[in-house]
């Protein structure tokens, strides 16, 4: 590869997570008010989580995203909904960490 297509490839990854991270943004501005206002059943609380790890993890936010996985995990206990898709986030974002790590 050139120099060229290296910087290209460089900035379009970056451009992404930047988007990833605008979409988690809007998602923690979300997941504030609906607790600030009361108005969220633990079923709407785990989809805002969810929605946050699914956003984060495409960032090198890592950690954060397996937090978010983990409270969407908790919360969908609770609400007896996709249990087994936070699950599956949760196992992905530790395993992602777990490289990351090493």
């Amino acid at each position: 590869e050139t120099l060229a297509a290296v910087q290209f490839n460089m900035g379009n990854q970056l451009l992404v997570e930047q988007r990833y991270e605008e979409a988690a943004g809007m998602f923690e501005k979300s997941l504030a008010l609906e607790q600030e206002l009361g108005a969220s059943t633990p079923a709407d609380s785990a989809a805002t989580h969810f929605a946050i790890a699914t956003a984060l993890k495409h960032t090198t936010r890592t950690q954060e995203a397996l937090r978010h996985a983990e409270a969407a995990a908790s919360a969908g206990a609770d609400a007896g909904s996709e249990l087994v898709r936070y699950q599956e986030l949760v196992a992905h974002l530790q395993r992602q960490a777990s490289v990351v790590e090493a």
